[in-house]
């Protein structure tokens, strides 16, 4: 249970990462929330309903697991996770380095 616990944790944590990274991403090329919203809005109802929410937060979630099982296993390992967070910090890393030189 102990161990269930830790990695759903550790899966939201990197799910919250990917999230934080793509509402930059969203936030450069349109107007404040409405990229986000449209893409929740699955219907095009002009409403987002829980369903709808659940299921585009399921489909990042797919994605990212996806992307993190890099070998395909159907699980993720501790290096799975240490691997992501070393690649974000080197993105990171190579962003402020950009921001710098641009200043």
């Amino acid at each position: 249970m102990k161990r269930a616990l830790c990695f759903l944790t550790a899966v939201a944590l990197v799910i919250g990462i990917s999230m934080a990274a793509q509402a930059q991403d969203d936030a450069a090329s349109a107007p404040k929330g409405e990229k986000g919203f449209t893409m929740l809005d699955a219907n095009g109802d002009g409403k987002v309903t829980k369903e709808e929410f659940l299921a585009a937060s399921q489909k990042r979630a797919e994605a990212r697991f996806a992307k993190l099982d890099k070998d395909n296993k159907g699980y993720l390992t501790k290096d799975d996770f240490t691997a992501a967070r070393d690649k974000a910090r080197e993105r990171a890393k190579t962003r402020k380095a950009k921001a710098g030189t641009q200043q």
